[in-house]
């Protein structure tokens, strides 16, 4: 089974945890592909992918039913806040390779990631956690399947990664914890 994730669910090990559960507990083997959340949910869209993990509700509208994950403390507006930094003349764009914070390290620069990516990265010397804890950027993470490739593996997925099996592992993960209901 094909799954892609966002690249944030990947830095923070969240997505490899799921893979390798997932695959202890039932047997499936899962590639794990990722990507920017409009890429993985664009190509699961057209099929290239069985199902996905994201974390940005304004990519997910109307694109397909999602489930509930897991919660974790991070912006809740990215995009908002990528839009407003676009418009300076400060503004970088993240090149491809590489994580973002070791990027925003070689570059002495600021970046917002989730609390996920952070705790499984840490921030380095002169980086520090602007908001620990506010629960007012919290960003809820999301399972899906395609609809355009039934693959029997998926819709297992889905249902294990939504159930108590995978939010308990998803818990387990620094920076996650059970999603709100």
């Amino acid at each position: 089974m094909r799954l892609a994730a966002d690249d944030a669910l990947v830095d923070s090990g969240l997505a490899g945890e799921l893979q390798r559960a997932f695959g202890r507990d039932t047997g499936v083997a899962v590639k794990l592909l990722s990507g920017p959340a409009s890429s993985v949910l664009q190509a699961l869209e057209r099929g290239e992918n069985d199902a996905a993990l994201s974390n940005a509700p304004e990519v997910e509208r109307g694109a397909r039913k999602t489930r509930p994950l897991a919660r974790a403390l991070g912006p809740t507006r990215t995009n908002s806040v990528a839009a407003t930094a676009r418009r300076s003349a400060w503004y970088l764009q993240a090149p491809a390779g590489g994580t973002l914070l070791e990027q925003a390290r070689t570059r002495k620069a600021c970046t917002v990631v989730e609390r996920g990516v952070w705790a499984m990265q840490g921030g380095g010397t002169g980086y520090a956690e602007l908001a620990p804890g506010d629960p007012r950027l919290a960003v809820d993470v999301r399972v899906m399947r395609s609809f355009r490739v039934n693959h029997p593996g998926a819709k297992l997925f889905v249902q294990w990664v939504s159930g108590a099996m995978g939010q308990r592992v998803a818990a387990g993960v620094r920076g996650y914890h059970a999603p709100a209901r």
